[in-house]
């Protein structure tokens, strides 16, 4: 998609939004290529509910140190173009990690809600925010200086986000976007 075309999302997204969610749409560590991409045909509710997420990140996060940092030497390799991330489903966690994050104060509890299953220990999905379920992790931002993706719950180390994103490693030994070598 082209930047006119990104332009012309923004400008008409921005105006679905309550008027303090628009204040944040114009902050430049929102990610809008991601948005665009997943989030074009749905409801007004899912982008509300995104934008109303990235509020809630953007006060109780520093999103300007954690954008300036660099990732750690074993992902070096990684081009942060933001794919694997985007495409990355949490799946469902169970309630001790849960608990986890309620204890460490974990910004990540904010986006999980607990599921029933007949016959089933309780577990919680994620992301959703306000009841709604996201099409994406509203973790996964952008660094203006250089527009690249970065996790902004990343560096609070382990116990801070689902142990699907503790355990990713980026598609080794290719990155399947840019079909580049990883280097670790």
């Amino acid at each position: 998609m082209g930047g006119g075309q990104i332009r012309k999302f923004k400008r008409s997204t921005r105006e679905l939004l309550p008027r303090p969610l628009r204040r944040v749409s114009r902050r430049k560590w929102i990610p809008w290529s991601w948005i665009e991409r997943l989030h074009r045909e749905l409801p007004e509710e899912n982008l509300q509910a995104l934008f109303a997420a990235y509020r809630l990140i953007s006060t109780e996060l520093p999103i300007d140190t954690l954008a300036s940092r660099s990732i750690p030497g074993e992902y070096a390799g990684c081009h942060r173009c933001g794919y694997c991330c985007a495409q990355l489903n949490p799946g469902p966690v169970e309630k001790y990690e849960f608990d986890k994050w309620v204890d460490r104060k974990a910004l990540i509890k904010d986006f999980f809600h607990a599921c029933e299953r007949p016959r089933s220990p309780p577990h919680f999905d994620g992301f959703y925010f306000q009841g709604v379920r996201l099409k994406q992790c509203p973790f996964l931002l952008v660094n203006p200086k250089d527009n690249k993706q970065f996790c902004s719950v990343y560096h609070f180390g382990p116990g801070h986000r689902p142990s699907a994103c503790e355990n990713f490693r980026p598609n080794y030994p290719r990155c399947e976007i840019t079909q580049k070598p990883l280097v670790f």
